[in-house]
C-alpha cells in the first residue's frame, strides 16, 4: 500500500480503521452483525481500490480527511470524515487521494 492503513480492536466492542495521516473511524457494538459487516466491507473497500480516502491540506498540513465511495452514475460520495475540529483554513489549500492502485 502507498500510504498507512491500520486495524485495530479496542476495548471490548469496538472495531477501528486508521487510514493515511488523519482520517479514523470506530464501527461499535461490533457484537451486532450489521457492524461488522460495515467495517468488514470498509475495509476490504480501501484494500481493493474500490473506496478511498480525501485528504485535505493547508500549510503543508493535513485538516481533514473524507472517507468515499462511488456515487451511482460517477463521481464520489462521502460517507465518513474525520477533522481536528480547529478554527477553519483559509488561503491555499490542496487535495491528496488516497486509494490503493493509484501511483
Amino acid at each position: 500500500m502507498p500510504f498507512k492503513v491500520e486495524l485495530w480492536f479496542d476495548g471490548t466492542d469496538e472495531l477501528c480503521l486508521a487510514v493515511g495521516q488523519l482520517f479514523w473511524f470506530e464501527w461499535f457494538p461490533c457484537t451486532k452483525q450489521e457492524v461488522w459487516d460495515d467495517y468488514d466491507d470498509t475495509v476490504r473497500g480501501i484494500l481493493a481500490g474500490r473506496m478511498r480516502v480525501l485528504e485535505y491540506i493547508s500549510h503543508g498540513e493535513v485538516y481533514r480527511a473524507d472517507l468515499q465511495e462511488p456515487k451511482a452514475g460517477g463521481g464520489w460520495k462521502t460517507v465518513a470524515h474525520y477533522d481536528f475540529g480547529c478554527l477553519p483554513h483559509f488561503g491555499r489549500s490542496s487535495r491528496r487521494i488516497l486509494q490503493a492502485g493509484l501511483p
